[in-house]
């Protein structure tokens, strides 16, 4: 198992950021498009601090070692979020968030060795590292899909590439839905800068990735890395 505490370190920097770009959001700010197609800015900030709610559950139910928070729970929780004005979703997002990375900083090192999480979605629990990876992934995309909507040049953080690419859990054949393909077969050749990577998707009835050298960072990200 590796060290969460990159990742941990990594997910305080999107935090921060994200947080100074979501303070000084004008309500027309907001309602921008954002770089999630049928997403205006707050409504992937309303997506996020759903997010860390649900993260946080999960977290404190492992550190109380009981079982994660249901199904009729989370709905709930996405309800609430729905339910909000826009303005409501940034400041909301901003408390979540930070209550979520303040209790993952928390962790003694013991903790972060062996406490186990239960997703929800994976078929075990998972280590700190792995649970960790989990939400600085969908923090990195979401938070390029908030600063898109302002910035057409906008990339990833190298921060979060560096702890996502060639990473555990590889999702990609999970979320890439090879299925619309519709039977063709597609190769797609990813290059990365900060930091430096190569990999091959290739996509069919399933999905893989192939590492292109040895010597360099590879697989398990997709889009926006610069």
């Amino acid at each position: 198992m590796t060290s969460p505490d990159p990742v941990i370190t990594a997910l305080r920097v999107e935090h921060d950021r994200l947080a100074e770009l979501a303070s000084s959001f004008t309500d027309a700010d907001l309602a921008q498009p954002s770089g999630a197609t049928r997403w205006d800015v707050s409504e992937v900030l309303s997506h996020l601090g759903s997010g860390a709610n649900l993260t946080h559950a999960a977290l404190h139910a492992a550190l109380d070692n009981r079982p994660r928070p249901d199904s009729d729970w989370q709905h709930a929780v996405w309800d609430e979020w729905n339910a909000m004005a826009r303005r409501q979703r940034a400041e909301a997002l901003l408390k979540a968030n930070h209550a979520l990375t303040e209790l993952l900083e928390s962790l003694d090192i013991d903790t972060r060795v062996d406490l186990r999480v239960d997703t929800g979605f994976l078929p075990r629990p998972v280590d700190v590292t792995t649970f960790a990876r989990l939400r600085l992934s969908e923090m990195a995309l979401h938070s390029w899909d908030v600063r898109v909507a302002f910035d057409d040049h906008a990339s990833l953080t190298p921060e979060a590439t560096r702890q996502l690419l060639h990473g555990q859990p590889d999702l990609l054949g999970w979320i890439s839905r090879p299925e619309q393909l519709d039977g063709t077969y597609a190769v797609i050749h990813v290059t990365t800068s900060a930091p430096e990577s190569g990999f091959t998707a290739a996509a069919g009835r399933a999905t893989a990735c192939r590492k292109e050298l040895a010597s360099r960072t590879a697989c398990g990200l997709s889009p926006g890395a610069t």
